[in-house]
């Protein structure tokens, strides 16, 4: 920005005069090409940010069903042992088991196959 004094700083709009290009040899061509360069690199970084955040979206909804699925699998496995102690002492009530509780060991090896351990 230049006022009427060039030796001057300019420092409101109002004393502004003319515009002056900080490259003043550069073509209508070379600024077109400039200016189109700088429009498609900052789409480019948007479509790149918005793939990302698309990405851990998908990455999160992934990773949240996950968790969803080993809570209700360990809920299950809950639900399991129950029923295992309750026909324990069911067992015990019919006088078919000798003592009224059962192992950890026994009821983790009545629910759980040898190679799953």
């Amino acid at each position: 920005m230049k006022g009427e004094d060039q030796s001057e700083l300019v420092t409101t709009v109002d004393k502004v005069v003319c515009l002056e290009s900080a490259r003043p040899r550069m073509g209508v061509g070379c600024r077109l090409s400039r200016a189109l360069l700088t429009a498609v690199t900052n789409v480019l970084i948007f479509f790149w940010c918005l793939a990302f955040l698309w990405g851990l979206l998908i990455l999160l909804k992934y990773r949240w069903r996950k968790l969803e699925e080993e809570e209700q699998a360990m809920y299950e496995m809950v639900k399991k042992i129950i029923d295992v102690v309750q026909d324990h002492y069911v067992d015990w009530e019919q006088d078919m088991e000798r003592y009224p509780y059962v192992g950890i060991l026994h009821v983790r090896d009545s629910l759980i196959p040898p190679q799953s351990r």
